[in-house]
């Protein structure tokens, strides 16, 4: 019995092993996890956001209209932050470009916009969980660590069985 429950959590903790590495392979440019079509949102990407302890996942849509609300990315002053706006005014370029007014009177680019927050889910506490496995010294103590020991513990048995 403790034998398959051993073998349980081990599998767990590879799939979150492998889960968390792709969510971190899969960052844009603004340091954003890109998902399948949706984004990854915590307060870590954007402080101004209304999203405390939460995961925020934005299905990326770029079907916008006036006094819609949308996330969008805000590089003012190289800071890189995630934000919450009201459409005001929608400028098409062409097919694949919009120039789009916000209510504090931003003109942003549309490959600057995430989504809708209508199309928006909201998942609390799991933005804790998510900033944490995703940090430079949580993926190194949760992820990176256990595995070195358990390779160095391999080593090890393979070494005394040659000595046998």
């Amino acid at each position: 019995m403790k034998r398959i429950v051993f073998n349980i959590v081990i599998i767990i903790y590879f799939i979150i092993t492998i889960f968390v590495t792709s969510l971190l392979l899969s960052y844009n440019d603004f340091n954003v996890a890109v998902f399948n079509g949706y984004s990854l949102v915590t307060k870590n990407n954007g402080k101004s956001l209304d999203c405390d302890n939460s995961l925020l996942v934005i299905k990326n849509s770029m079907d916008i209209k006036e006094d819609d609300n949308i996330y969008y990315y805000d590089t003012y002053d190289n800071s890189m932050e995630v934000k919450k706006g009201s459409v005001q005014m929608v400028e098409v370029v062409n097919d694949k470009e919009m120039t789009i007014t916000l209510d504090d009177n931003k003109v942003i680019s549309s490959e600057y916009v995430i989504g809708t927050v209508n199309n928006t889910y909201k998942y609390a506490y799991l933005g804790t969980l998510y900033s944490l496995f995703t940090s430079r010294m949580g993926f190194l103590f949760i992820i990176i660590f256990p595995m070195a020991i358990a390779f160095i513990y391999e080593i090890y048995a393979i070494m005394r069985e040659f000595k046998k």
